[in-house]
């Protein structure tokens, strides 16, 4: 699923890039009406680029679930071998001694 609609994109962009101007290009000496963008505006891409960031969070969090969880549960399902089989040789050496005792 593309993080934005294709038909959109181009705009998004523009705003974007007049966000980046506008903030780049701020501070104290030159802050004027010409190149401040209506609050509006601002509260719009704002929203939208907080939309994009938690789209790709997600996207990552899917991402990351797909290639990590077959080697995840490969190195569970090791250790869980690995913990059954040090307690079935604890039982059989246990189990040995007492037959070797009964002798």
């Amino acid at each position: 699923m593309p993080l934005v609609c294709s038909d959109s994109k181009t705009s998004f962009n523009n705003k974007l890039n007049r966000l980046n101007y506008f903030v780049n290009n701020m501070n104290d000496n030159n802050l004027n009406k010409s190149n401040t963008l209506p609050d509006t505006e601002i509260i719009e891409l704002t929203n939208k680029v907080n939309h994009e960031l938690i789209d790709l969070e997600e996207t990552l969090e899917r991402l990351i679930k797909k290639i990590y969880s077959k080697k995840i549960e490969r190195i569970i399902v090791d250790v869980v071998e690995r913990a059954v089989t040090g307690e079935i040789e604890k039982l059989k050496n246990i189990l040995l001694e007492e037959v070797a005792n009964k002798k």
